[in-house]
């Protein structure tokens, strides 16, 4: 919808001509994550956690998450990453992969830290769902994680030819707002988790109801894509389902693993 929020025009510098601009997508990613870290280190006594580890724990998210992005962007299409390694760079990455790598980068911090891995998740989880609903806002401002073509009441039809040309996004066409779908799913579950926060039966319980419901719902929302995000099986689950099929796998055996040890 509104992939720019300020255009600075072309500027020259060096023989070179560079054509900056503030974007959506960029800036609502950068404040979802300030955000949900802020909102972590106002919560974190509740685990009698030092908010400073909350603040620390931020660079290692981001190295994390970039790094789990790229990788399984490329394990999932090595050939496109070897015709093409600096498109590959330049592209936003698996939120899955990115997901699997800030919680590596969690899972050693917090032991670095002697905090327990579980604690720290159900620390973080609520600020997870809240910085990932603000980021698919920008994804919406952008064009990206576009839905298929839909005549329904909840269509929206993007116009920007910027758009289009960033993310493939067709124009003039009516489809589903799967971003926002993503986005009210997020939201919804920060709320849900902080609800449950204070009735927390054991450690875990926040991240695998978060690990369990987002990817429940964001299976059902792949239905509704009509990007290309990769497919497996001649197509029948796309990327994000598989990978989402082996982590609810994951949470549910560790939800009875950390269940039957706590209770």
């Amino acid at each position: 919808m509104f992939p720019r929020l300020v255009d600075f025009g072309a500027i020259e510098l060096f023989g070179r001509t560079f054509h900056p601009a503030l974007h959506t997508y960029g800036l609502l990613l950068f404040g979802g994550f300030l955000v949900g870290i802020w909102l972590a280190a106002r919560r974190a006594g509740q685990y009698c956690i030092a908010a400073r580890h909350i603040y620390d724990l931020a660079l290692y998210l981001i190295v994390g998450a970039l790094l789990g992005a790229k990788v399984l962007l490329i394990v999932l299409d090595p050939a496109g990453f070897l015709r093409n390694p600096l498109g590959f760079l330049g592209a936003g990455g698996v939120f899955f992969g990115g997901l699997l790598g800030a919680v590596a980068a969690s899972v050693w911090f917090f032991r670095s830290r002697g905090i327990s891995v579980w604690t720290g998740g159900d620390l973080m989880a609520p600020s997870l769902a809240l910085g990932h609903g603000i980021g698919r806002l920008g994804c919406f401002g952008a064009g990206c994680c576009y839905g298929v073509p839909t005549d329904g009441p909840t269509a929206v039809t993007f116009t920007d030819v910027y758009a289009n040309q960033a993310t493939g996004v067709p124009l003039n066409t009516p489809v589903h707002p799967t971003q926002l779908y993503d986005a009210a799913i997020e939201f919804g579950l920060f709320f849900l988790l902080l609800w449950m926060a204070g009735r927390r039966r054991f450690e875990g319980q926040i991240f695998l109801t978060w690990a369990i419901l987002y990817t429940v719902a964001r299976f059902g929302v792949e239905f509704y894509r009509g990007d290309p995000r990769g497919f497996v099986f001649d197509e029948l689950l796309s990327t994000s389902q598989f990978v989402g099929v082996w982590i609810v796998l994951a949470a549910l055996i560790a939800w009875r693993a950390v269940r039957t040890r706590t209770v």
